[in-house]
């Protein structure tokens, strides 16, 4: 048996073709990917849009951090410039170190206001906002104790007042203060710059699948358009290939039947409906072949059923009994055909060889008699060729010639072997 598979379209028995059963498949699964691509690539915006968002918010709150930072830089700048400045009057006398001194001491609140707003939103942060004024008012407080006994003329109190030890004291605390509300907004920012950062991956990988989806919407609409294309060139083509099929089997001079799956016709030659007595062709198109020859045996059935599952199948000579008892003898093959690898159907090749069956059963009789002759008679025989160096012998020349029983060839010098010299 052969194992190889007719590969061709046709149309089933209520006319619509395999390529348009196959194109309505395509279109719904294009329907369903076009739909799962819209939701996704409405979903996929919506989550850029978000993160975008989040984005702007995450990057809004680094930049504020870096304020409350920046501002805690100038309250500490300022308080110490302040600080420079009433140590240049008390060493100095001059009343000019003290217009700088008022101008920090004057922008400080200001300073302050604007951390306030800042951190308003943070309870840990405005507690430490509230040790960080009580340091400066105690700062400054002293700084403006001292200036005043100095524009009183106690010198002397003056410099006792603001000496070292006491306003590095001081300032000590209000590095401490200031340092701890940094520390808690460089908190604040790592937290803040590692969820920007997040968020910038999270809008480059959404910003590449927007691309992405819309590179397939593009190439979808696309292959879409070319579908309906190809599948216009497709049913023309079918069409034509069919018309060809059809005429080939139609002027086959062998027996061809084509069935669908179902055993129903779908084409057949004029030899066909010859060698099987068909009397109407027209009416046999979509008939089941088990209507049409209800005779069929259940083997021939099984045959069928193997061949639409795949398998290839034949027979030098078989026997098909007819409703009125005629047996005519046919060598047939019957093979599956397919579309895109699907069974679809098969294809039925006959030969008619009841003749020749004929034939080889008047010879076989002719033989079967001539050897009944021979036994009869005992007549020897040999056939032997030339320049063959043995020959077939008759049982009844092993006999003759004492060979083994059941010996049907001899070899030609054993043959000469067993002849007397005089002969």
């Amino acid at each position: 048996m052969r194992d190889d598979n007719i590969d061709l379209s046709s149309r089933s028995p209520g006319g619509e073709t395999v390529a348009k059963r196959r194109d309505s498949g395509r279109s719904f699964i294009l329907l369903i990917v076009t739909l799962a691509l819209s939701v996704t690539s409405c979903a996929v915006a919506f989550l850029l849009l978000t993160h975008v968002w989040q984005m702007r918010s995450a990057g809004t709150l680094v930049g504020h951090t870096h304020l409350v930072i920046e501002g805690l830089a100038e309250v500490l700048a300022t308080a110490d410039d302040a600080a420079t400045s009433q140590r240049d009057f008390l060493l100095t006398d001059e009343s000019g170190f003290l217009q700088p001194y008022y101008a920090d001491r004057d922008n400080l609140p200001h300073q302050l206001s604007r951390i306030q707003d800042l951190i308003q939103d943070n309870a840990v942060q405005q507690a430490n906002l509230r040790v960080l004024r009580d340091v400066l008012d105690d700062r400054f407080a002293g700084l403006t104790r001292s200036i005043e006994l100095e524009q009183a003329g106690e010198k002397a109190a003056a410099l006792d007042a603001a000496r070292l030890d006491r306003g590095k004291a001081r300032m000590d605390d209000l590095r401490k203060a200031t340092s701890t509300m940094v520390a808690e907004e460089q908190r604040l920012l790592r937290g803040r710059q590692t969820e920007l950062s997040r968020t910038q991956q999270q809008v480059v990988t959404l910003a590449i699948c927007v691309l992405i989806l819309l590179i397939l919407g593009i190439l979808l609409a696309v292959g879409a358009a070319s579908a309906v294309f190809t599948r216009k060139r497709s049913e023309a083509a079918v069409r034509q290939s069919e018309a060809r099929l059809r005429q080939f089997i139609d002027s086959a001079p062998v027996a061809i039947a084509m069935f669908d799956t179902g055993m129903r016709y779908l084409a057949v030659s004029r030899r066909f409906i010859i060698d099987y007595h068909i009397t109407d062709q027209a009416t046999l198109i979509g008939r089941s072949h088990y209507d049409v020859f209800p005779e069929v045996s259940d083997d021939w059935r099984r045959i069928h059923a193997r061949v639409l599952h795949g398998e290839t199948m034949s027979s030098d000579a078989e026997a098909f009994v007819h409703a009125d008892g005629s047996v005519n003898w046919i060598r047939w093959e019957m093979v599956p055909w397919t579309v895109d690898g699907t069974i679809h159907g098969a294809m039925w090749f006959t030969e008619d060889v009841t003749d020749h069956k004929a034939d080889q059963a008047a010879l076989l009789a002719g033989e079967a008699r001539l050897r009944l002759v021979q036994q009869i008679s005992g007549i020897a025989y040999t056939d032997w060729t030339y320049p063959d160096t043995s020959a077939l012998i008759s049982p009844e020349f092993a006999q003759i010639y004492g060979l083994a029983s059941g010996q049907t060839g001899v070899d030609l010098g054993e043959f000469i072997a067993r002849i007397h010299p005089d002969d």
